[in-house]
């Protein structure tokens, strides 16, 4: 990477922030409801998934990201939205967490849907980028297609014969 990508560093860079804080939320959700162990499993893994293809230059990942990180930051903001910012005594510790998260993802979906520069660098950094990076996409968007199709397989199965 040269210098001069400033935006796509600076997503990509963020991108792993809230992989790391969305590890932290994920292991105090699990340490206040045990059996939501394997939802915070597939949470960080779909939030570790965001920074790898970015670096692997995956525009799939890139809007899908983006998504995610809409979505997980308005989940995270609901309660407090709902409550009008009432909190329960003792929370305030995990609620500023949980809002730093939900910051962190906001803004870094921000910046991976609406800027123009990051569009630029990132078109840039698909050009420069090693043949490796080409191989490893296309695996990651199989894997994503797999993973995809084995978990519809597994809840229709579930669903009909369950």
């Amino acid at each position: 990477m040269q210098g001069n990508l400033n935006h796509y560093r600076t997503a990509l860079y963020l991108s792993i922030v809230v992989a790391l804080t969305n590890g932290l939320v994920c292991g105090l959700s699990v340490f206040l409801r045990p059996q939501a162990i394997r939802d915070a499993i597939g949470l960080c893994v779909l939030s570790l998934a965001i920074p790898a293809g970015l670096w692997l230059g995956s525009n799939f990942v890139r809007f899908a990201g983006a998504v995610f990180l809409l979505l997980w930051g308005g989940v995270l903001l609901w309660p407090w939205i709902s409550s009008g910012a009432e909190l329960p005594p003792g929370r305030l510790p995990l609620a500023l967490v949980f809002g730093f998260s939900a910051a962190l993802s906001l803004v870094t979906a921000t910046i991976l849907l609406l800027s123009r520069k990051f569009s630029a660098e990132f078109a840039e950094e698909r050009k420069r980028q090693p043949k490796y990076k080409s191989y490893l996409r296309r695996g990651l968007l199989a894997a994503i297609i797999a993973a995809v199709v084995i978990a519809t397989a597994i809840e229709l199965y579930h669903l009909f014969l369950a």
